[in-house]
């Protein structure tokens, strides 16, 4: 029975951190994240490198700003995602269009530098 229960969380720790890296299909990944159960122990993190490389693809025309809504979206209020207040509300603020606008290259690179000096802040 461990060894069972072991593969599904080394299974949804792989489809997380797919998610976290936004490689592969949203679709598919959100497919999968729904076979799991809601509840769980935080079994990866969010960090300011992966919010950086999805912008900076967005802003490289890699994904697009539905894609980086959805992104976020997936990750908005999961338990078993951690991260810190800071990157909290870029991913509301990224999963939430209505309340914050719409993405677009300047918001995006506005974006950026407000995660370069959290970077910066972080390594003093």
């Amino acid at each position: 029975m461990r060894e069972t229960s072991d593969a599904i969380i080394d299974s949804r720790k792989a489809v997380l951190e797919s998610l976290l890296a936004c490689q592969g299909d949203l679709g598919r990944i959100a497919q999968r994240l729904r076979t799991f159960p809601w509840d769980s122990d935080e079994l990866v993190t969010l960090t300011v490198d992966h919010i950086q490389s999805v912008l900076e693809r967005y802003v490289g025309g890699e994904l697009s700003a539905a894609e980086v809504e959805h992104w976020a979206d997936l990750i908005e209020c999961r338990d078993d995602i951690s991260y810190d207040e800071t990157i909290k509300e870029l991913i509301s603020e990224l999963a939430n269009p209505v309340l914050s606008g719409r993405l677009n290259v300047l918001k995006a690179q506005s974006l950026l530098v407000r995660l370069r000096k959290l970077q910066q802040s972080k390594s003093r």
